[in-house]
């Protein structure tokens, strides 16, 4: 008879840890007013190649996301695990990772998010790359 995969294993290792990280910012970003409710999605690459990601399920609220409603997606956006459809904005996500070379896209709807982008662009106001979280540390609290 044949043996059930364990579903801890290693080949699961990095969607898991992936996951246990991805929910715990959700819940943090939500705390510090980063992601307001359903809006914004996350994700983080498993693999490079070929390419996976684990995202955020659509229509999660942040500030309740648990690791078992984030889901692994290839390319193409298609769901390989889990039980949810992915965010309604993964194809932006696969973008970024293939052009910026992202290991993860923090992808927020926040009023603290547009402001930071509009200091942070050069043009006036289209969305800015920060390279380093801790950059968002000096302007936390800044606008309250």
């Amino acid at each position: 008879m044949p043996r059930k995969a364990n579903r801890n294993g290693p080949r699961n290792a990095p969607f898991l840890a992936a996951a246990r990280e991805i929910a715990e910012v959700s819940r943090n970003f939500y705390s510090r007013g980063w992601a307001l409710g359903t809006g914004g999605n996350f994700s983080a690459v498993i693999r490079r190649d070929p390419l996976r990601l684990a995202i955020t399920g659509s229509g999660l609220h942040k500030g309740d996301v648990e690791p078992s409603q984030i889901v692994e997606i290839d390319a193409q956006e298609k769901v390989l695990r889990g039980t949810r459809r992915a965010s309604n904005e993964a194809a932006i996500h696969v973008a970024i990772v293939r052009e910026r070379g992202a290991g993860a896209v923090l992808h927020t709807h926040s009023v603290w998010a547009t402001v930071l982008s509009g200091m942070q662009a050069s043009g006036g106001g289209a969305h800015g790359v920060v390279a380093n979280p801790r950059e968002f540390a000096e302007y936390e609290g800044a606008f309250r």
